[in-house]
């Protein structure tokens, strides 16, 4: 008879509902910078997995009146759903010179200014083992 196997090994969801601390790294080097983290759920959490069913159930509404999304609303769309992801940095973080304190409405406008920031917690928010116990981040 053979050894029994306890799949929970592959699960994220409550992992990715807690979520873990991303440190950015710089578009000029990849190297990672300083004080820039920011803490991240994964793409298994129940926000961001509620956040993609309200913007599915919303263009689905739109198809059905025959509309569609212009190529900015649908780059809004995308960054929103990356700001789903965001849940909280630093309080000394500035964008152009102004406090840019946490906010759901600022994650957006930060990732709509900074794409580099939007690539990188999409890439890191994807990869399922950044959400298991005791495994290297990011």
């Amino acid at each position: 008879m053979s050894e029994r196997i306890d799949l929970a090994r592959f699960g994220t969801r409550t992992s990715a509902d807690a979520g873990f601390d991303l440190t950015l790294k710089s578009t000029d080097t990849g190297e990672p910078v300083p004080g820039c983290v920011l803490r991240i759920l994964g793409r298994d959490s129940r926000v961001y997995q509620q956040a993609l069913n309200e913007q599915s159930d919303r263009f689905r509404e739109l198809a059905a009146q025959g509309k569609t999304l212009t190529r900015e609303e649908r780059t809004t769309a995308e960054v929103e759903l990356a700001a789903a992801l965001v849940v909280g940095w630093p309080e000394n973080w500035d964008l152009n010179g102004e406090p840019l304190a946490y906010s759901n409405a600022n994650a957006v406008k930060l990732l709509h200014e900074c794409p580099a920031i939007r690539e990188q917690i999409e890439e890191a928010a994807s990869k399922r083992a950044n959400f298991l116990p005791g495994s290297a981040k990011a």
